[in-house]
């Protein structure tokens, strides 16, 4: 009986410490996403940047110049090529500033979220025709950046497939504070999805843009919520710790000091 209760409990303590391994590798693991997600975000950030401050201004002076060689003597077929250039050099500097825009905008690091979410709204009723409306409810408070890029991302993505694919009118957001938490809620009268379908699909590699919302929510220890039905809308719900989760990798890093 000694014997067979000290085998049991071997067994039991090897499970234990296997356990403990497995939790501290997914720790680890949810920890580098996170810092991989981070350092995508900086690299978009980064991108818009230089896309709006270097070739941006490049073909704003390449507009002027064309002006000022369109307005200089002769005409004619001269002036008319120099009309088609200036075209589509503002066709190409929108295209540049839009996709600026679109990597990372400037007012969410610079204003916060609830601007950054009325100036994207108001792009998107001017771009797409939807009734768009914003319900703010965060005091004068700045949520952390990694929460922030958070809810963007998520309104951002709902937006996009709201446009696209739902055939939505109208499309509600509201962000708050509730129970210490942020509250994201997104939703629209669009004819709705299967999300157990697009779930499935995600695992095989599409319906990438569900995958990252759900990815992003769970990677700052928030949950996120999908409820969507034939003809019934979709309704997005995310809730998100102010604090967000610790960073695993500096905390190892400071126990092995």
């Amino acid at each position: 009986m000694l014997q067979t209760f000290a085998d049991q409990a071997a067994i039991a303590i090897a499970n234990a410490r296997l356990y403990d391994q497995v939790k501290a590798s997914g720790e680890r693991l949810r920890a580098l996403s996170r810092r991989l997600m981070e350092v995508r975000e900086a690299e978009q950030r980064g991108l818009a940047r230089e896309l709006h401050d270097e070739l941006g201004q490049s073909l704003s002076a390449l507009r002027i110049t064309l002006e000022t060689a369109q307005g200089a003597p002769g005409g004619g077929a001269a002036s008319t090529a120099l009309a088609e250039a200036i075209r589509l050099a503002d066709e190409v500097l929108g295209q540049v500033r839009d996709l600026s825009l679109h990597l990372r905008p400037s007012v969410l690091d610079d204003l916060g979220l609830v601007p950054a979410l009325r100036w994207y709204l108001q792009r998107q009723r001017q771009r797409t025709g939807l009734d768009l409306c914003l319900e703010a409810d965060l005091g004068e408070i700045r949520l952390p950046p990694g929460v922030e890029t958070a809810c963007f991302r998520v309104v951002q993505e709902a937006l996009t497939n709201a446009a696209r694919h739902s055939g939505a009118s109208r499309v509600e957001v509201l962000v708050a504070l509730r129970d210490g938490e942020v509250l994201l809620v997104v939703r629209d009268d669009g004819r709705g999805f299967d999300v157990d379908a697009a779930r499935a699909r995600a695992r095989h590699g599409e319906s990438l843009g569900l995958l990252g919302m759900e990815e992003r929510v769970v990677l700052l220890g928030g949950r996120i919520d999908i409820v969507s039905a034939a003809g019934r809308g979709t309704e997005i719900s995310v809730r998100l710790p102010l604090a967000g989760e610790p960073d695993i990798l500096a905390r190892e890093g400071m126990e092995e000091r």
